[in-house]
């Protein structure tokens, strides 16, 4: 079965963290329904994350964590955009996490120390099916 896409947006608080569903793609449609449960196997494989400002205007160790969540828990898909990362944008790329059909899927913004900005976002989760 070939790669799909799954895609969410939102914006980052600075003052708590922030839960979101995801969203299908299937290469030339974007479900809006979020898709938890899954219902379908297969592994997520990369993560690519784009905030559209600077979370923290300078301050290089400030900004915020993006962890898919497997069943309302973090996985090992994780990343994070520091205001001193390099256009604002970071990817994971490391090991697969396996999802069965019921899994819910979902993400978490957490703010690394505290930013002053909450600066919106866009994710791209890469899935291959079993």
């Amino acid at each position: 079965m070939p790669k799909q896409k799954f895609l969410s947006s939102g914006t980052c608080s600075s003052a708590s963290t922030v839960y979101i569903n995801v969203c299908a793609f299937s290469g030339t449609s974007i479900s809006l329904e979020p898709v938890p449960p899954l219902g379908l196997a297969g592994n997520f494989r990369k993560m690519y994350v784009k905030l559209v400002s600077d979370p923290d205007s300078g301050s290089s160790a400030k900004g915020y964590v993006f962890t898919l969540r497997k069943n309302k828990v973090d996985t090992v898909v994780t990343t994070t955009i520091l205001s001193s990362t390099a256009s604002f944008q970071n990817s994971y790329t490391g090991a697969d996490v396996h999802f069965t059909a019921t899994d819910t899927v979902s993400l978490s913004v957490v703010r690394s120390s505290t930013p002053a900005n909450s600066p919106a976002f866009s994710v791209i989760l890469e899935f291959e099916a079993d």
